[in-house]
């Protein structure tokens, strides 16, 4: 009977931790250190997101999703990506993407760094009123598996018209 520990190594007893596998390893110091270096730049990124006219979303108006992020970081400074292989120093991008996979649209897309806190505004036009069952994407470039989705449900009134705007509640009755 084996356990398989979140560091992918099969042992009959349960892992201690990272550092109990590297002593097993046999690796020198130095290349614990640089491990730990990777893994502490290695970006864990929170994502909220909130539809900011969710009550006032017309058909022909622009729907606005805010897009709050914040991670931790050691000092205020991003640092590069890990990218030994790169031909210089590579900076670590953040895409934001607003898509619709029931029509395959993508709604709109917004490229950033992100420090401590970042906010990204994201507006576009749905024309047809109704509910829409959106997805907020967070696609890094640098690092695989920090990727994140998050559902959004938009829900569009008919567009109002200039009567109806004219019109007093009374009237409306």
């Amino acid at each position: 009977f084996f356990f398989q520990a979140e560091d992918g190594i099969r042992d009959v007893e349960r892992s201690r931790g990272l550092g109990d596998v590297y002593k097993r390893q046999q690796m020198s110091s130095s290349q614990i250190a640089q491990i730990a270096s990777v893994c502490n730049r290695y970006p864990a990124v929170e994502m909220a997101i909130t539809v900011l006219n969710e009550q006032g979303t017309h058909a022909g108006e622009p729907a606005v999703i805010n897009v709050d992020l914040s991670r931790e970081l050691e000092n205020d400074l991003v640092p590069p990506a890990h990218a030994p292989f790169y031909p210089q120093e590579k900076e670590e991008y953040w895409w934001v993407v607003i898509g619709n996979p029931e029509q395959n649209k993508l709604l709109a897309i917004k490229r950033m760094i992100i420090p401590r806190k970042a906010n990204a505004k994201l507006s576009f036009v749905v024309n047809d009123p109704g509910t829409y069952n959106l997805k907020a994407y967070l696609v890094c470039d640098s690092y695989i598996g920090v990727d994140q989705e998050e559902e959004i449900k938009l829900n569009v009134s008919p567009q109002v018209t200039a009567e109806a705007e004219k019109q007093t509640p009374m009237e409306q009755i």
